[in-house]
């Protein structure tokens, strides 16, 4: 197959030249394997597969790689509901794989609520990788978990931050109210939370955003737009890379004002990727198709 979404950046400041490889899933709904457990038959995709690809690319830039998830990680197929109501071993092991996988920064998506607030949480502090949300709050105010974080690959520092859809407020109300967690517009915490990543001096800034394009599937008033992902193009400052999810879309490089989005497919399967290269400060990225097997 395919591996997930991977874009290969060059920052270059002369004389020296800086390789980033951003490689993404999304969308992943319990897939370790590629097995279907309705049918008891092999399916494309999985996370186990990823594996091989990952150990070249990893071995071709070594110390480059940076590996995102934008959520919907731990439900979706009879696999993740086993290991999220019934059998309770730690660490579960969709976090297992991650960690095996060397996953760095995930973003929670609205199905990642499903089993409960004290089930994310004990997912998040199993796990090796960091969580990231910049709109999801507890009754305090405070961010439910770090909103951003920067990740050095040699001299280049890579920032990251992510959003939910606020339709998890309505989807999951009983486990948000229970915890008293509240999801924020995407549109209203991601000012604040990409002016943060720049102050903290990040040559590149990545969003993971489980929101994507298009209507909302619900009355927005007194939540906010389901997907808001295209407002994001909006901002200043604006990110350079947005990784999409939650409308199980594949979206291949899109620019949109200066930022590029992408999706990749859901579960693992086969998906393009993509080499962007940034000159300087300019900031102005050229997307060439380019293939990674698996």
């Amino acid at each position: 197959m395919r591996l997930l979404c991977s874009l290969l950046l060059a920052l270059q400041s002369p004389p020296d030249t800086a390789h980033i490889v951003i490689v993404a899933s999304t969308d992943v709904h319990g897939r370790v394997f590629g097995w279907d457990y309705v049918r008891d038959a092999a399916a494309p995709g999985g996370l186990s597969r990823a594996a091989t690809a990952l150990e070249t690319l990893r071995s071709r830039y070594p110390g480059q790689l940076v590996l995102v998830d934008a959520g919907d990680l731990l439900q979706g197929n009879p696999f993740a509901t086993f290991y999220g109501r019934y059998d309770k071993r730690q660490p579960h092991p969709i976090v297992d794989a991650l960690n095996a996988l060397q996953y760095d920064v995930v973003t929670p998506g609205n199905h990642d609520f499903d089993f409960g607030l004290d089930f994310l949480r004990r997912a998040a502090t199993q796990a090796t990788y960091r969580y990231v949300s910049a709109n999801v709050e507890d009754s305090s105010g405070a961010p439910l978990f770090p909103k951003m974080v920067i990740l050095p690959r040699g001299a280049v520092k890579v920032g990251i931050t992510g959003f939910t859809t606020p339709g998890t407020m309505l989807w999951d109300r009983a486990q948000l109210a229970g915890a008293r967690v509240r999801v924020r517009r995407i549109a209203g915490a991601a000012a604040s939370a990409l002016a943060r990543l720049e102050g903290e001096g990040a040559d590149l800034k990545v969003v993971l955003i489980h929101s994507g394009f298009g209507e909302s599937s619900y009355d927005t008033t007194g939540v906010g737009p389901e997907n808001d992902a295209a407002a994001l193009a909006t901002m200043n400052p604006k990110p350079d890379i947005v990784i999409v999810g939650h409308t199980h879309r594949e979206i291949r490089d899109t620019v949109i004002n200066g930022v590029h989005f992408v999706q990749p497919k859901t579960g693992c399967r086969a998906s393009p990727s993509y080499m962007c290269r940034w000159r300087g400060t300019r900031r102005d990225a050229i997307a060439l198709p380019r293939s990674t097997a698996a």
